[in-house]
């Protein structure tokens, strides 16, 4: 079943290992499983920050650890109310079912393992058979010894992958039970692939150091295994920045477990079945670093998680709001649908806990654009009020000087004349304002008229 995660969890290391019940015990002598072991990756701690999450339900492939865990609590459900004591003989029959279309190839064999839980309540392996597949997919076993709460499954190997059935628990007296398991054609391209989700958190824990984590959340949409090569230390469709160091990988609780393959591991087809990859490394930091991260395979969403008082800048980013994990503070930013290939290029800065300096949002830009208006506004109004005080200061100061004018004048008529012909010619040329000229010319006027009536 498929599980969303809004916000990351980190859970206790896990390692990435085969996913076989048959992991969890202790073969008898001349066992020999039917493929060979997988790949182990790193399994040293990782830093643990805790991210929350939705509840995550497994997938019915469990991991080594939940499949045991499913045993025992189905065992421990069903002693009260079985009534078998002592062993009888059963049978197991099933078939073999190759869902990617396939035929079921000649010589074809299935494994019968047994399980019963020791005093320390782990299952040890107690009983195998094997048996031949018919030309229909069809097996049987026949003479199984059957006991109260022991586990059954059936392994087969096919491709290169192991296989196994989901277990049975004896629960009753029953004594004949079917087990059917399912096989698929494989395929080594890796790049039908998809990402559906991809969690980017960065912390800083020493001074000049970056601690990254990432968490992949990937399906295999198709009808086919995807058989993937490994030396122990990569996963090829996952790639990390060259800068980093201490690379570690893990899978995460409750993700889809990968089964054993030649040479690396597989992972079987079903979109209800997601496979959550866990990486931590390393990046050296000095207060700024350009980082990049390549996607090999295309990736549906891209969250990032950036503690606060760092900075980021990326044109792929949108900032998503604040989340608090564990009493931290972290900044979100996401993006959607990043093609194969495609790189997140971005610009990280800061240290936690600095100011994360002035952030231009959209109601920051309203309020800048408020006060640049008011500034332009008063700034109009004072540079009215200084022009028109101006001016009437001009005015007054040119009317007082007129009015000197006219008194020196005194009593002379041709003066008074020659002094309105200037008026008129500086008005004409704009020099003076009309108000001033209309007064200042009846003032002369006025002057001229008492000059001749004094001579007469």
């Amino acid at each position: 079943m498929k599980f969303r995660l809004v916000i990351l969890v980190f859970v206790l290391p896990l390692l990435l290992v085969s996913c076989s019940l048959s992991e969890d015990i202790t073969p008898p002598p001349g066992y020999a499983s039917p493929t060979s072991a997988p790949v182990q990756l790193t399994d040293t701690p990782v830093v643990e920050p805790t991210w929350t999450t939705e509840p995550v339900t497994p997938t019915p492939e469990a991991t080594s650890a939940e499949a045991t865990s499913a045993v025992t609590q189905s065992a421990t459900s069903s002693a009260s109310a079985t009534a078998m004591t002592g062993t009888f003989l059963g049978s197991v029959t099933g078939t073999l079912v190759n869902k990617s279309g396939g035929g079921i190839p000649d010589g074809q064999n299935v494994t019968l393992i047994g399980l019963d839980q020791d005093k320390t309540g782990s299952y040890q392996k107690v009983l195998e058979k094997q048996s031949s597949v018919n030309h229909d997919g069809s097996y049987t076993f026949s003479g199984v010894e059957i006991s109260a709460n022991r586990a059954f499954i059936i392994v087969t190997g096919f491709g290169g992958v192991e296989y196994q059935s989901d277990p049975v628990v004896v629960k009753d007296a029953t004594t004949t039970y079917t087990i059917p398991i399912s096989i698929y054609e494989k395929t080594n391209d890796y790049k039908s692939l998809t990402v559906d989700q991809v969690h980017l958190k960065f912390d800083t824990t020493t001074q000049n150091s970056l601690q990254v984590t990432e968490l992949f959340i990937v399906t295999n949409p198709g009808n086919k295994t995807v058989m993937v090569t490994s030396n122990g230390s990569t996963v090829p469709f996952l790639q990390i920045p060259a800068q980093a160091t201490g690379l570690q990988y893990q899978l995460v609780q409750g993700s889809a477990p990968l089964m054993n393959a030649t040479g690396g591991f597989a992972m079987l087809p079903g979109t209800d079945k997601q496979y959550g990859f866990l990486a931590s490394f390393v990046m050296p930091y000095s207060r700024s670093l350009k980082y990049e991260q390549l996607f090999i395979l295309p990736v549906s969403s891209l969250t990032v998680f950036l503690p606060q008082g760092m900075r980021i800048s990326g044109k792929q980013l949108t900032a998503a709001g604040p989340q608090t994990i564990q009493n931290q503070i972290y900044q979100m930013y996401q993006s959607n649908n990043m093609a194969a290939g495609s790189t997140l290029s971005v610009a990280l800065s800061g240290k936690p806990g600095e100011s994360a300096g002035f952030s231009f949002n959209r109601q920051t830009i309203v309020l800048i654009s408020i006060v640049v208006v008011g500034i332009l506004f008063i700034g109009a109004g004072i540079y009215l009020y200084l022009h028109d005080r101006a001016r009437f200061l001009r005015e007054v100061t040119e009317s007082q000087a007129g009015s000197v004018e006219v008194d020196a004048l005194g009593e002379d008529r041709d003066a008074i004349m020659d002094a309105m012909i200037a008026l008129d010619d500086e008005y004409r040329a704009g020099g003076i304002p009309k108000d001033a000229y209309e007064a200042r010319r009846s003032e002369l006027k006025e002057r001229l008229k008492g000059a001749l009536s004094s001579q007469d």
